[in-house]
């Protein structure tokens, strides 16, 4: 932990800031352990972060290109999966698809809450949210299958 710390600084200063300014965010943030963890990747290798719904993980070279608004945008998106219960509602639909259609819901929900701000790249679609009905359900009727695939330890 002590090689990271002053990772883990910036996260204990983002979650007070969602308690402080988003108190139903900081709740669920001050209620979710979370760890800067280099297994935290995309399928293609590059760093992210993600959730298993109990800890959530930040590869620290990703955590490192993140401005405080993003990381505080990031803190909301993974603690919103489980808060939308993705983990449980996604049954035997397809990994990927179900996460991209989580993502565009969540992502959504935090621009309009002005929740930090949303770093480059992140899923933003909104005709695809209004065609799903700005549901994750809806939007992931819409959306191809076999896209990719989550690692074993997260797929948020």
């Amino acid at each position: 932990m002590k090689e990271h710390q002053a990772g883990y600084d910036r996260i204990a200063k983002a979650k007070t800031i969602l308690v402080l300014d988003h108190p139903f965010y900081g709740t669920l943030a001050m209620n979710t352990p979370v760890t800067i963890d280099e297994t935290a990747v995309l399928p293609d290798g590059t760093p992210s972060a993600c959730t298993n719904y109990k800890r959530i993980m930040i590869h620290p070279v990703f955590l490192d290109t993140l401005s405080d608004p993003e990381l505080l945008f990031v803190m909301g998106h993974e603690n919103s999966h489980p808060m939308l219960s993705h983990n449980f509602r996604r049954g035997a639909r397809d990994p990927w698809a179900w996460n991209v259609a989580g993502d565009i819901v969540i992502n959504k929900l935090l621009v309009e809450g002005n929740i930090g701000t949303m770093p480059q790249g992140c899923l933003y679609d909104i005709d695809l949210w209004n065609r799903g009905g700005g549901t994750t359900n809806g939007i992931y009727d819409l959306l191809p299958k076999g896209g990719g695939g989550g690692g074993e330890e997260g797929d948020g």
